[in-house]
């Protein structure tokens, strides 16, 4: 990893080492810039000792999972016991939430936070969006994640980890390619949904023949009661095709699987056949803007495809990602390991 310190020093005019003693631990925040987007200026004021020296370091993580540092340059403190400290986050900055550390010498140190939010996507500038929820995928956190879905058992944690900052989903052929899921309902009482909404996520996959990575959500009243109505929705953002790695599928569900006596109806323009690249050379960002009239898809933030709602629509789903393998097509040339990795997943309500 590489660690850059952006440090100022600032030297303040002041009384003896008597009185450098009677002052120790008053630094003091005033004000404080947060939250943030990457590229905004961030700015902290502080109120210290006269006679105080001090530094300020601002660590982080880009978007390329290296620690770096803030792009502060030519800060010139103001005179006296307070000072104001203004600099441009980089715009490669992640988001989260990223410390601010002031040392002052003998009159102590604070450290501060400051909360960085994603840039709003292009589809949705101006509309009135804001962020609600999203992982970058430090850890795996069990409130939010589960291993499992109600009708698969639970995959081991060699299965379903984060590593280097990204969620992996591995399915494998000693196993006999088994879904492997990783959904936002840890139980009925603890399940993350959502109504409405843009919802992206940075995905990468395995291609070869048999390789089914999916993005998706579904209807949490379906998956904690069993019972309609309402109608059983679903919302597929993302389905791939391993052996077709330019195709790309998605598709709105009336009623997934067809309970409660009615036929499931999907929209006619589900599948892309060509997006004019391979899908699974590269990370790419998958994502649809839900609303009360209409689903529109993107890759990239390119628009493939649009479709009215259903009447079922409308309702609370939960996330899941899924690695899998279409057990009809599975061959001697399918990878042994098939895997669906997750860089980040946000999403923007109104």
């Amino acid at each position: 990893m590489l660690v850059v310190a952006i440090s100022l020093a600032l030297c303040i005019l002041g009384t003896g080492a008597s009185a450098v003693r009677d002052e120790v631990r008053k630094v003091r925040k005033v004000s404080l810039t947060s939250p943030l987007r990457p590229g905004d200026y961030a700015s902290v004021t502080l109120r210290v000792p006269p006679s105080a020296r001090c530094t300020i370091t601002f660590r982080y993580v880009d978007i390329f999972k290296n620690r770096a540092a803030s792009a502060a340059k030519g800060l010139v403190p103001e005179t006296g016991g307070g000072f104001t400290w203004r600099w441009r986050l980089d715009p490669d900055i992640r988001p989260g939430r990223w410390p601010l550390a002031v040392r002052c010498g003998r009159s102590g140190m604070l450290t501060l936070w400051i909360q960085v939010q994603p840039r709003v996507p292009a589809p949705i500038v101006g509309k009135g969006y804001r962020y609600v929820f999203g992982d970058e995928f430090g850890t795996f956190d069990p409130t939010v994640w589960s291993r499992s879905i109600w009708y698969e058992p639970a995959a081991p944690r060699t299965d379903i980890y984060v590593r280097d900052g990204v969620l992996r989903l591995v399915s494998r052929r000693a196993a006999g390619y088994p879904p492997r899921l990783a959904t936002t309902r840890v139980s009925a009482r603890r399940t993350r949904s959502f109504q409405r909404g843009y919802v992206e996520a940075r995905m990468r996959w395995t291609s070869g023949i048999g390789a089914f990575p999916a993005f998706w959500l579904f209807s949490t009243n379906w998956a904690n009661t069993g019972r309609c109505p309402p109608l059983v929705a679903e919302l597929d953002i993302f389905e791939g095709d391993g052996a077709v790695p330019t195709a790309h599928l998605g598709t709105l569900h009336r009623n997934t699987t067809g309970p409660c006596g009615i036929a499931d109806s999907i929209n006619a323009n589900a599948l892309t056949n060509d997006v004019d690249l391979g899908q699974s050379l590269d990370w790419h960002v998958y994502s649809a803007l839900w609303t009360q009239d209409e689903v529109i898809w993107y890759l990239d933030g390119r628009l493939l495809k649009r479709w009215p709602a259903f009447d079922s629509t409308d309702q609370d789903m939960f996330l899941l990602f899924q690695i899998a393998a279409h057990a009809v097509r599975v061959d001697a040339t399918t990878p042994d390991t098939l895997h669906a990795d997750v860089d980040w997943i946000r999403v923007w309500q109104q």
